[in-house]
């Protein structure tokens, strides 16, 4: 397990999230406005060489806290592999969750995927290729929205999504397929670009 503190006090609730039966490996980094922690199973440190990876995990877990100490992030991965000199992760079935200030709460699958990664700490741009599937969540305020596509890109720091791959968007009632996507995770918007073809159901 990897933990990233900024603040001698932090009060987010985080012992429902740990289980300690799958601790292998801790590590306190200091860094900006931000809380990490990670966690997984089988992890194991490797050379520091072009061949190997320096850490491959299976079953890891990421998560990434808000100054105040609220869940704003969690990443996880059947298998996630490190490469330091390619600064770079690769990453089996990845499975993302974001949650918005307002409430919402976004879900990002895919069967695979790659993470622009200068430390373990660290995380620049996701891309996420093969059955990708963003899903918003249904709540009192908002309808649930699914995307269909085989390739996504996802920043992290800017909270949006981006393809020029093809896009189903399913809405109750409503679904929209065209070519190319801007999402906004932040402003709950999505943007289909080119060849646009909408259709609705009817009761």
């Amino acid at each position: 397990m990897k933990q990233l503190i900024t603040r001698s006090i932090i009060r987010p609730n985080i012992k429902p999230l740990i289980k300690p039966a799958i601790i292998s490996l801790f590590v306190i980094i200091a860094s900006a406005w931000t809380v990490h922690l990670f966690k997984g199973k089988n992890s194991k440190l490797e050379p520091r060489n072009s061949d190997s990876p320096q850490e491959y995990m299976s079953e890891a877990t990421l998560f990434k806290y808000t100054p105040s100490g609220l869940l704003k992030e969690q990443m996880a991965a059947e298998s996630w592999t490190y490469y330091p000199i390619q600064q770079q992760s690769f990453l089996i079935k990845p499975h993302f969750i974001v949650y918005r200030r307002d409430n919402t709460v976004w879900e990002i699958d895919a069967e695979r995927g790659s993470i622009s990664q200068p430390t373990l700490a660290s995380i620049d741009a996701i891309e996420l290729m093969d059955e990708v599937k963003i899903e918003r969540l249904k709540t009192s305020a908002v309808l649930p929205v699914v995307v269909k596509t085989d390739f996504i890109r996802y920043c992290p720091k800017l909270e949006t999504l981006e393809t020029d791959s093809d896009v189903t968007l399913n809405k109750p009632g409503l679904t929209v397929s065209g070519r190319g996507l801007r999402a906004f995770l932040d402003k709950g918007r999505m943007e289909l670009l080119h060849d646009v073809k909408t259709s609705f159901e009817t009761s």
